[in-house]
């Protein structure tokens, strides 16, 4: 997929989806069909044990790995249409224009924080010795759910490549609050997928028909305390010394 350049200094981009996307859905979509459960080999994987192993049902993936799939060609339009038209002069020049009260110039996350109310993530499973391969496939097929969180930025570090430029003289890192994280109920995710949805619930209501509910009651916070992990939460994923540069970039709480 393509977004033409319009003015001088900006840029056309070409749009790349993981292949595992189509395999993944047909995949599902014949679990479905025939009422499967599935993902007891990633449970296994985890050293689950089979007692306290849940029921996954093909039918739910399915329907996460259909939002996901949308929300990611949403989500990288977005950055190739900022770049058709916002120039970037120079080099060293952000790519991306900044949206109000955002640290980040991510126009892509902006973009699904507005649309939807927050950052939409796949909730993983990731324990050695599994490889990045598996949270990978998480990712694109996320099989224990979905959460959000209030401020996806807010701890994030500068990026001295400029794709991600940080505005710390105006909004610098906030390490004092914790971040506040739902999860999303897979009746939001089945909505989606409906034609009463778009046909009469967004007619009606508009952008608040299909934003994140906040469900209170299971609500959980996570502190950035200092310590060691990608996110200083006090966990070190691999033990490794110095820390292995593809798995520091990961999650290191669930």
């Amino acid at each position: 997929m393509t977004s033409p350049d319009t003015i001088s200094n900006t840029h056309q981009s070409e749009i790349y989806l993981s292949d595992q996307f189509g395999p993944q859905l047909l995949l599902y979509e014949q679990q479905a069909g025939a009422g499967n459960r599935t993902y007891d080999t990633l449970q296994r994987a985890a050293g689950i044990p089979p007692n306290k192993m849940i029921t996954i049902l093909a039918e739910g993936v399915l329907a996460r790995t259909t939002v996901t799939l949308a929300i990611t060609i949403l989500h990288e339009f977005v950055h190739a249409f900022g770049k058709a038209y916002f120039p970037k002069p120079v080099l060293n020049h952000p790519f991306e224009p900044w949206f109000p009260g955002k640290r980040t110039n991510e126009q892509g996350c902006s973009f699904e924080e507005f649309v939807f109310g927050g950052m939409i993530k796949s909730l993983n499973i990731w324990v050695p010795p599994m490889s990045l391969g598996w949270d990978g496939w998480q990712n694109i097929s996320p099989a224990f759910g979905l959460w959000f969180d209030e401020n996806e930025d807010q701890w994030f570090v500068h990026d001295p490549a400029g794709a991600q430029a940080i505005m710390n003289d105006h909004l610098p890192v906030d390490r004092s609050r914790p971040k506040k994280l739902w999860p999303i109920p897979q009746e939001w995710c089945q909505r989606l997928l409906t034609d009463g949805m778009w046909n009469d619930q967004v007619t009606r209501f508009g952008q608040r028909a299909y934003k994140l509910p906040r469900l209170e009651y299971w609500a959980t916070y996570r502190w950035q305390r200092g310590g060691p992990g990608v996110w200083k939460t006090g966990q070190e994923r691999w033990n490794a010394v110095p820390r292995d540069p593809i798995s520091d970039t990961a999650p290191t709480w669930l």
